[in-house]
């Protein structure tokens, strides 16, 4: 019985980890009728759940997280996978946290459901 815990377990976390890295990071963030977005000029605008996820991770600590203990820890955590993210030819398999935290830091630091919809789904797709 021991054994066969241990073998559900270590497939669910394996699943997870498999779905979690499947992740689109090359998605565009579009108009909700596939148009690009466009500037305050008219121009259009490239964004990509890439990017958004990177500017998310490199954005400062709120001053709450900054007066914790661990907030130099936190920083290099958003820093490496910030790098990991940024680089498309790296072969880092984002965990279920690291999803979690991208969908976090996104949310937190993007204020239209346009842009956090399509991150949040670009990031669950399996």
């Amino acid at each position: 019985m021991r054994h066969l815990s241990r073998l559900l377990f270590a497939t669910a976390a394996l699943f997870i980890v498999a779905s979690a890295s499947a992740a689109d990071l090359d998605a565009k963030i579009t108009n909700l009728d596939g148009t690009p977005i466009l500037d305050d000029k008219g121009a259009a605008m490239t964004l990509t759940v890439r990017g958004i996820c990177v500017n998310a991770l490199m954005q400062p600590l709120s001053q709450e997280e900054q007066v914790k203990p661990d907030s130099g820890d936190e920083k290099i955590r958003r820093s490496a996978l910030a790098a990991h993210v940024q680089n498309k030819d790296d072969p880092y398999k984002y965990t279920a946290e690291d999803i979690a935290l991208m969908k976090r830091l996104v949310n937190k630091n993007y204020p239209s459901p346009l842009v956090v919809s399509q991150a949040w789904r670009a990031l669950e797709d399996k």
